[in-house]
This record gives C-alpha cells, structure tokens and sequence, in this order.
C-alpha cells in the first residue's frame, strides 16, 4: 500500500492519496480544525444524497470513514478518474464542450427529493435577487463604483423579467479543479460544499466568460438540450450578471476582511466591466448609425 499527500499548504482539510494492494486509488480527507470538520460533515450528506440519482457515476462519495486523534473522523472514497479540466481545450473542442453542458445539465436535474435530503440552503428567486441588491448597496456605500456598472446593475435589478425563474440544485464552485474529464468525456466533480438550491447561472458563469462564443454555443445548446425542463429565457443574459456580481462578492470579502490588495484587484476588475459596457455602447451606436444609413442615402458618417 502507498500513500502520497495532495493538500496544499494552509488548507484546513488534509487530503491523501492511497493505493492499495489491488492497484486502487483512494482519497481519505481529514479535517484539521472542527470548521473544517462541520464543512466536511455537509459536504458528505450532500455526496449521499447525491449518490442516489443520476449523479453517482460523478461523485467522490465516502465508502468508509475513520477516527483520527485530534478527533472527528476522515472520509475514505475511491478516486474519481480524470485530471483536471482546461478551459483551453474546451475552446477548441467543441464536443467537450457539449460533453460539459450535458454534465451540468445532469447536476441541475436533481430531483426535489434528493435536494431536500442533501439538507443544502434552498433560495426563492425573490432572495436571490434581494441578496444581489443588499450587496450591491453594501458595495456603493463603500467603494467607488463605476457609474455604469452601477447604472446597469440597478436597471437589471429593477427588471422583473430577469428574474422570473426556477431555482435548481447547484453546485456552487464548479471551475476547472473541480470538473475531472478523461479525454472528451466528464468522469467526474469535487467540491461539494458550497452546493444550493439556486440560480442556475451561478454554474454557468465560469464558462461563459472562459470560452469563445462558438466554444460556449456548444456548450450551452448541449446544457439546454438535457435540462429536464426548459430554462427561463434570459438564462444566458442572467448568467453575465452573476458573473459580474462574482466580482462584487470578491470585492466585499475584501472589504470584509480589510484585505486591501483584494479590494484594489475587484475595483480594477469593475473598471474593466466598465471599459466592457463602453466598447458595448459604441458598436450599439454604430449598428444603429448603419442601419439608418442603410435606409437613407443622405446620411454620411463625419470624417
């Protein structure tokens, strides 16, 4: 039997890795502190109630537990195949990409049942949108919003129709690390804690603004394609917001935490949107300089 240590230096859970005398690979996770053991307890209820749907085949579950001397116990599971997903390779295959839409898709079909027995927060759509308010008048108050992004944001808010929607089981951290595939296929995620029932967009977002339009066409017409029910319309729209209210989450950790290198790196990422809406604005003006001109020869751009 071999063992090999895969945790990070200042992760509060410690991960090993096992193999045993018939060449299998088990992960065993140790909680150092009792809130990293309170994380791991829920991340373990949602992994069972999870290994009852279709899901299982992508699940880390625990198939044994053991005590450790500090206290509480380690969970031991079966590795899951695969490395790490590259979202520079989803760029460019674009039957990865759907593999991926289909997965979260899977994730996103969850039944009540399991929701419920998983014993994750659940969220209306009303609560999440009056969460994104709260936050972002928390942010205004402290920090020099740009004034379109804010502009922007309170018109989106105000927009009822955006937030007419279902909440799903959501995974919650999904990004690379946490996605396995072995060649084009999804074997697997990790990193269950931060699951909810909530807005769909929140596991959609890393790739939206991760792959090109082609990339995350493929993507989101396979994700589409295998949700159980229909998503809202404005899904894909939604999705872009909560990728920006990411950055705002970010820039009040920072805030929170008197970090301020997190705070100057979130302002420089909402200059960034910024610059984004401006770019936006003026291919706007332009397509709709053209289509006048289009119809009236007498218009002329100025030289």
């Amino acid at each position: 039997m071999a063992t090999s240590a895969t945790t990070p230096e200042g992760e509060e859970i410690e991960s090993a890795l096992v193999r045993d005398t018939q060449e299998r690979l088990w992960v065993v996770n140790a909680p150092s502190t009792p809130t990293a053991g309170a994380r791991l307890a829920k991340e373990i209820g949602v992994l069972e109630a999870l290994s009852r749907t279709e899901l299982a085949p992508y699940l880390q579950a625990p198939q044994g537990f053991a005590s450790i001397p500090e206290g509480g116990r380690a969970a031991i599971a079966l590795a899951l195949e695969g490395v790490p997903l590259h979202l520079d390779e989803v760029s460019h295959d674009h039957v990865l990409a759907a593999n991926v839409g289909r997965a979260i898709a899977t994730i996103h079909n969850t039944p009540k049942a399991a929701c419920q027995a998983s014993g994750v927060e659940e969220f209306t759509a009303e609560e999440i949108r009056s969460n994104y308010r709260a936050s972002v008048e928390r942010a205004r108050d402290r920090h020099p919003i740009p004034s379109a992004v804010a502009q922007r944001w309170t018109h989106l808010l105000a927009d009822d129709s955006l937030w007419q929607f279902t909440p799903r089981f959501t995974h919650g951290t999904l990004n690379e690390d946490t996605t396995l595939t072995t060649g084009t296929e999804i074997s697997g995620f990790t990193g269950w804690e931060n699951a909810q029932v909530a807005d769909p967009a929140r596991d959609l977002t890393w790739m939206l603004h991760g792959l090109d339009p082609e990339a995350f066409d493929a993507f989101f017409t396979a994700y589409c394609a295998n949700l159980d029910v229909r998503p809202d319309a404005r899904l894909q729209e939604r999705t872009q917001l909560v990728g920006e209210f990411a950055v705002l989450e970010w820039l009040l950790s920072g805030s929170d935490t008197d970090d301020q290198s997190i705070v100057a790196d979130a302002l420089e990422m909402l200059r960034e949107v910024d610059d984004d809406l401006a770019e936006l604005a003026r291919r706007e003006a332009e397509h709709e300089f053209d289509e006048l001109a289009s119809h009236d020869p007498e218009i002329t751009p100025e030289r």
